[in-house]
């Protein structure tokens, strides 16, 4: 379902596209690389010790996936209650199975005037 056209930065091109590179941008001018490192560490070993509880771990579905989305929730100062929902939603949104056809239409937001 990701690719299905969207109105995001990936899709829109011209000034559209150019406001919504500016945004990203701006928003990674405020990352610390040493911190974000650090960040990095610390929900990978958080991850990995929760793979190693595991009876059958999928290393993608357990640790590969879930890790970029957490750094960026962590990063950008999400509280849990909706970090998570945000990782799962995203999650869905790249499965193969019709929960990403279900996602796209939880995802989708009016577009701007």
């Amino acid at each position: 379902m990701m690719t299905q056209p969207r109105r995001s930065a990936l899709w829109l091109d011209a000034d559209a596209h150019a406001r919504l590179r500016g945004a990203i941008t701006d928003s990674l001018a405020w990352v610390d690389s040493h911190a974000l490192a650090t960040t990095v560490a610390r929900i990978a070993d958080r991850l990995l010790d929760r793979v190693t509880l595991l009876e059958h771990a999928d290393l993608v579905t357990d640790f590969a996936d879930p890790l970029p989305m957490q750094v960026l929730i962590e990063m950008f100062g999400c509280p849990p209650a909706l970090g998570r929902p945000i990782v799962i939603a995203i999650a869905k949104l790249f499965d193969t199975t019709q929960d990403a056809a279900r996602a796209t239409l939880n995802w989708r937001r009016p577009a701007s005037p």
